[in-house]
């Protein structure tokens, strides 16, 4: 998930978000992500954070990296996960155009 990376999910080692000692995390799917060993241990050794917002995750610079430590966004590399967020914009933008056009119906009944 690391933007650039093209290492399959073969090739890729679990990192808990969580981390077992520091946080107690647990060995949960839902605080897992696949990272390729050089980015997991580039991750953890120049602390780096990954934190989870919904379905997105974002990597946090250490302050040495960025002091305001702005967090970057990771792209996911599931094409079905791009589907659906695809659809869940074209749905939400169909939602908008709908509602745009009953304000306006509504503006000219007024007018009338």
């Amino acid at each position: 998930m690391v933007n650039g990376c093209e290492r399959p999910p073969s090739w890729c080692e679990c990192h808990h978000i969580e981390h077992w000692v520091r946080d107690g995390g647990k060995t949960n799917i839902a605080d897992g992500i696949l990272l390729c060993k050089h980015h997991h241990l580039l991750l953890h050794n120049a602390h780096w954070e990954i934190v989870r917002r919904g379905s997105r995750y974002w990597l946090i610079p250490p302050p040495d990296v960025d002091p305001r430590q702005v967090p970057i966004e990771m792209r996911s590399k599931s094409a079905a996960l791009r589907d659906f967020r695809a659809e869940q914009g074209r749905v939400a933008d169909q939602g908008r155009a709908e509602s745009r056009t009953r304000e306006c119906a509504a503006s000219e009944e007024r007018t009338e």
